[in-house]
């Protein structure tokens, strides 16, 4: 990086500017209410950025520079390079801004590589308007479920596993587990308690040892819970069903009136009365006239019939969340 010439700048500007220790930056509002998406002119030149969810990326005009990062806040962490090489030590490194709580300036660090002293990177002003943005807790979501997952996320809904997750990926038992046990106690306003001793294995989960101390779920044996293990629509049936009526145990489970699946010979005996419950709530809904239970063949199997996504089990935990709190 060819920044010979502007150390003395960056001496003064520490040492007279900013009013603090060298190497300190000023307290971040943790607010995450402006995008860095847009122009910015900075001293190590005009800066152009653009974000997408938490993930920035942009150039300046300095060496032809590259910037990259991670939002937290309404802080950016990252990576700058330049040419000609665009490698470190000497023409990359890291970098740290952090926007001011008007979203309309930053002020910044940078170094060579990931070690030693810290520079400058000031004089951070926008140059084209504000866009206001409110951080998600989720990524890579469909279309169709966005309205509901930012429920999900308004709700309080989604756990810390899953914050920042693809939700259009399978949703393992032990993720459910957790979503399971995070819309038991945003309903009830009740911590869970995990079991104790733990009667398992293979994980040592507290949300999972929760969800089989409320009765949620079960392992696979005495002593396995198969965390990883991806999940199906009807054991997701059967354990936001048995969520609900441990949420509401005064409530109405009965099943009359339930829709007739043409796949229902397909639900496992242990799971239709969960199934239908959950079809008759509207909670969980089939697909022109089936349900989709689980797969059945090598093929289905292979293609991951049936698998819930973490979407749609949020989506399920969403429908649930508004029908019990508002009863």
């Amino acid at each position: 990086m060819k920044r010979i010439l502007f150390i003395f700048v960056m001496i003064l500007v520490l040492f007279l500017g900013t009013g603090l220790p060298s190497g300190e930056m000023p307290a971040a509002a943790n607010t995450g209410t402006y995008s860095w998406e847009g122009e910015w002119s900075t001293n190590w030149g005009d800066m152009v950025l653009t974000q997408t969810g938490s993930k920035v990326s942009g150039t300046y005009t300095h060496d032809q520079g590259k910037i990259s990062g991670t939002v937290s806040g309404n802080t950016l962490t990252g990576t700058w390079s330049e040419s000609p090489s665009y490698s470190p030590p000497g023409d990359a490194g890291e970098v740290e801004l952090v926007m001011s709580e008007d979203g309309k300036s930053f002020t910044g660090k940078w170094r060579y590589g990931s070690e030693g002293s810290w520079g400058s990177w000031d004089g951070g002003t926008r140059v084209t308007d504000v866009i206001v943005t409110r951080p998600t807790d989720y990524d890579h979501a469909s279309s169709w479920a966005i309205s509901e997952l930012d429920k999900a996320s308004e709700f309080g809904l989604i756990p810390d596993s899953l914050k920042g997750a693809d939700m259009t990926k399978p949703i393992t038992r032990e993720e459910f587990a957790e979503l399971a046990v995070k819309l038991y106690e945003q309903t009830t306003g009740t911590s869970a308690d995990a079991v104790s001793p733990n009667p398992f294995t293979d994980t040592m989960n507290p949300e999972v040892l929760k969800a089989f101390k409320l009765g949620i779920t079960s392992g696979i044996s005495a002593s396995a819970f198969a965390p990883d293990e991806l999940t199906n629509r009807e054991q997701v049936s059967a354990m936001l069903s048995r969520t609900i009526r441990i949420m509401a145990p005064g409530g109405d489970f009965s099943t009359a009136g339930a829709p007739v699946f043409s796949d229902q010979k397909d639900i496992s005996s242990w799971a239709l009365e969960h199934v239908q419950f959950m079809a008759k709530s509207g909670i969980i809904k089939g697909t022109d006239g089936k349900f989709m239970p689980k797969a059945t063949t090598t093929a289905q199997k292979s293609a991951g019939y049936a698998t819930a996504t973490r979407e749609q089990a949020l989506l399920m935990s969403v429908r649930a969340f508004e029908k019990y709190t508002s009863e």
